[in-house]
């Protein structure tokens, strides 16, 4: 069945919309066009096999999330008064050639 609501959009608006009501047509909302007219999310979903979520960079994120988890996360180290996963996760970062840091 073709949307009522997709072809409304673009000819002939009243006509189509009162043939769909007087026929009782119901519009499943399948595509874009028609969830954009009337205002809902648009039916669409990411690739959530291993390399679709490397491009989002979700891997990344599930990584930083799980040590927001860590219910050590954010403590301070009595001995020198730093956070010591402040501290990790500036030392991972290191890794930028001496000549490119500025002066």
């Amino acid at each position: 069945m073709d949307s009522f609501l997709a072809a409304a959009s673009f000819q002939e608006t009243t006509r189509v919309l009162t043939e769909a009501a007087t026929n009782g047509q119901v519009d499943e909302l399948r595509g874009l066009k028609e969830n954009v007219i009337i205002g809902r999310l648009i039916p669409a979903r990411f690739d959530e096999t291993e390399e679709g979520r490397a491009k989002l960079g979700l891997d990344k994120l599930d990584n930083e999330l799980n040590l927001l988890d860590n219910p050590d996360f954010g403590t301070i180290n009595s001995e020198n008064g730093i956070n010591s996963d402040i501290t990790e996760l500036s030392s991972n970062q290191k890794n930028i050639p001496d000549d490119d840091v500025l002066d």
